[in-house]
């Protein structure tokens, strides 16, 4: 698998969904998503992208992206402009803050 794009219907994403995915590249979380598991995507080397849609960042544990493409230094963080503030503070995701940006439209 080399991208992830579910269904608007996903609340969740359980503890080690992706984990060891090594060719996932980009994944696109829809808006409904409420929560991230443990090591989500950890260990998922060739990871660049993840475009986060939820307008309140989903909760989650900082080691989500443990061991993505070069650290955190190769992945980008899309999140929608209006909370990306709120994504670079909040629990889980603060760790990432110097890889979150505003999504583009």
């Amino acid at each position: 698998m080399t991208s992830f794009k579910n269904s608007a219907a996903l609340t969740s994403i359980a503890d080690d969904a992706f984990k060891n995915c090594k060719a996932l590249g980009a994944i696109e979380i829809p808006s409904k998503v409420t929560s991230i598991g443990r090591e989500a995507f950890h260990n998922c080397v060739s990871l660049k992208t993840a475009k986060v849609y939820p307008s309140e960042p989903p909760a989650t544990y900082v080691s989500i992206f443990e061991y993505v493409s070069t650290g955190i230094t190769g992945l980008r963080i899309m999140v929608p402009a209006e909370s990306l503030n709120k994504n670079k503070s909040a629990t889980g995701w603060s760790y990432y803050s110097t890889a979150i940006y505003a999504l583009e439209e």
